[in-house]
């Protein structure tokens, strides 16, 4: 899986934010919950079924 950019506390981690900010708040970010639903939804799938590779992409794409 390649998300691209998620919405998480690492964000927060990685500006230094002393007022804990998230710099990606204001921005269409995929969320931690997205991630889950797609992953129990492959999980989910019938036995026949093979996914071989997951791409995702927010909406906003950093330059």
């Amino acid at each position: 899986m390649n998300p691209g950019v998620v919405e998480t506390e690492f964000a927060v981690r990685l500006t230094n934010s002393k007022e804990g900010v998230n710099p990606y708040a204001d921005k269409p970010c995929i969320k931690a919950q997205d991630i889950s639903q797609i992953v129990i939804n492959i999980l989910q799938m019938p036995a026949h079924v093979e996914i071989n590779d997951v791409l995702i992409r927010p909406t906003f794409q950093v330059q």
